[in-house]
């Protein structure tokens, strides 16, 4: 799905390749924990490790932060970042390709709609544009 993402939003090749790096190993940390919050920082921490460097450039920060705040709010908002967490939200809990709203009612079946899961897709989804309108914002 990070491919399509890639090749529709037209992505610069330089930021392509990084893309689909980081599509493949984002949720790595689900395997480590089996606390859903923690895989975040995990999966950030392990790319980290991976790419072995004492100090880390622009391009590999723009990665280290989009794998740990994908599907949640940042005040940086990086085309990594929104790159990830558009193909996140256009596969299901299962691996398998879905269009947005599908994947908007999985979350909201498996957290509720009052859960802070399912609002903040539905905000996250609104602010890179997967809908046209914030479909959380009338929830209490």
């Amino acid at each position: 799905m990070i491919i399509t993402v890639v090749i529709e939003a037209r992505i610069p090749l330089a930021l392509a390749d990084g893309s689909v790096k980081l599509g493949w190993n984002h949720d790595v940390g689900y395997e480590f924990t089996e606390k859903q919050s923690e895989h975040l920082a995990i999966s950030a921490d392990m790319y980290l490790n991976f790419i072995a460097v004492t100090k880390i450039n622009d391009q590999q920060d723009m990665i280290y932060q989009a794998i740990k705040y994908h599907g949640h709010y940042t005040e940086n908002k990086t085309e990594e970042w929104k790159i990830l967490t558009s193909a996140d939200m256009l596969i299901d809990s299962k691996g398998n390709e879905v269009d947005v709203m599908e994947r908007l009612s999985d979350i909201r079946e498996r957290y509720g709609e009052h859960s802070e899961q399912y609002i903040t897709a539905c905000d996250v989804c609104y602010q890179i544009g997967l809908t046209a309108v914030n479909l959380a914002a009338n929830i209490c």
